[in-house]
């Protein structure tokens, strides 16, 4: 990741992966310094792409890092509002809401991503340690449930 970011310095994405590995090993010091700089170039990347989902996803999880809830609601609100189809966006607004420990926003995105999402990522969200504290919840127990059965549904329905 460190060599991708040296290899494509103006791009936000990288940087947000190493801001996400950073903060799963615990190294809150570089999480935040990439998180700066993955911000800065997400910025920039919505400065010439207004509407670019995944640009206000690592956005959003980068401020998350940065501790600024309140921005990151408002890159949620926007984001879902102009690309709501966008799972790299809403997995990114996923783990922002995790990162900022917001139970009740990651459960309501939660739902939201896992309404749409894919099989793999049906699976990567019930493993993530970011999401341990909403896993007990209830609530997330029955989206989980109903996310199988949907995939379970199109399964069957595979000619």
């Amino acid at each position: 990741l460190l060599r991708a970011a040296d290899i494509l310095p103006s791009n936000y994405m990288p940087f947000g992966a190493l801001v996400s590995a950073f903060e799963t090993i615990g190294d809150k010091v570089r999480a935040r310094e990439h998180a700066a700089r993955s911000l800065e170039l997400a910025y920039a990347e919505l400065g010439r792409e207004p509407d670019n989902g995944a640009a206000m996803g690592q956005a959003a999880a980068s401020l998350a890092v940065l501790k600024r809830p309140e921005r990151v609601k408002e890159l949620v609100s926007r984001g879902l509002l102009l690309d709501p189809d966008n799972e790299v966006m809403k997995f990114n607004f996923l783990r922002a809401n995790a990162v900022l420990g917001d139970k009740e926003a990651t459960i309501a995105m939660l739902d939201i991503a896992l309404k749409a999402s894919p099989a793999v990522l049906v699976q990567a969200l019930k493993t993530i340690p970011s999401l341990a504290f909403v896993r007990d919840d209830p609530r997330v127990k029955a989206m989980f449930a109903a996310a199988e059965a949907r995939l379970l549904g199109q399964q069957g329905a595979a000619p």
